[in-house]
């Protein structure tokens, strides 16, 4: 069937695969971001998050242009944000965390990106931001 619409069984099986194994969900906890209304792909108010304060400053000062400094937040289940996880598991140089978009379709356009670009497998999963401590 899937092949009648012009998707490969080869691309189906990956997929589905990624589906059952369980899809890396974005990270919560303390994290440390930066946000950016300059990402025409993400939007007005994306961000990005890591497990640390190095790997966000770095990850901040790879973008032109260089967007406000990292600060503490705090990630949650909950709302305000639609998050994926970055997929440092392929890429040595992407940092442990997740990016964030304000809408769903903003995110998904992301997502698939990353997939393209990685084969990281995730879906966009609701969360709450807050600035922590």
């Amino acid at each position: 069937m899937w092949e009648r619409v012009g998707v490969p069984a080869s691309l189906v099986a990956v997929l589905l695969a990624g589906c059952a194994t369980g899809a890396l969900p974005p990270p919560t906890g303390t994290m440390w971001a930066f946000f950016s209304d300059d990402d025409l792909t993400m939007g007005p108010g994306a961000m990005t998050y890591t497990i640390s304060q190095v790997a966000c400053e770095a990850e901040r000062q790879r973008r032109l242009p260089i967007p406000p400094a990292c600060v503490p937040v705090v990630v949650s289940p909950g709302t305000g944000y639609y998050a994926i996880a970055l997929p440092s598991q392929f890429d040595a140089t992407l940092p442990g965390g997740g990016v964030g978009t304000r809408d769903r379709d903003r995110c998904e356009r992301v997502r698939t990106d990353l997939f393209r670009a990685y084969s990281a497998m995730g879906n966009c999963e609701p969360v709450a931001v807050r600035r922590g401590p």
